[in-house]
């Protein structure tokens, strides 16, 4: 929030301005022109806050996610599957009898996952 009594005192010192000089035209137009950059300036602040506020928010996600990847709560995966790991996940799948699709979708992912996590390993 802007002190208004603090910036016209901050105009006036800066000019070497006296108080009674408050009522002459060219002082109003200068303070006007102070005032609204005093204005810009704090709606500047604010962004700027609202900015870092957000950069944050999405530093802590990252780090949350890199801690996940680092204790094996998640794992990367490339973005086109290689051919392992469609061999791997169709084999699961197949051998999976669990008389149930999601069931043997999951014994299918886990399967193919565990191919990338080795995959890791040896890398």
């Amino acid at each position: 929030m802007i002190d208004l009594k603090k910036e016209h005192e901050v105009f006036a010192g800066h000019f070497g301005l006296p108080k009674s000089n408050e009522n002459n035209p060219i002082l109003q137009c200068g303070w006007l022109a102070w005032k609204t950059r005093a204005e810009l300036a704090q709606a500047e602040i604010k962004d700027l806050k609202q900015q870092i506020a957000e950069l944050h928010a999405s530093r802590v996600s990252w780090v949350e996610y890199s801690q996940k990847i680092e204790n094996g709560e998640f794992v990367l995966v490339p973005r086109e599957p290689a051919k392992e790991m469609f061999r791997v996940f169709y084999d699961a799948f197949n051998l999976a009898n669990k008389g149930n699709t999601a069931q043997n979708f999951k014994v299918a992912y886990k399967a193919m996952i565990e191919v990338v996590e080795k995959d890791h390993d040896q890398h």
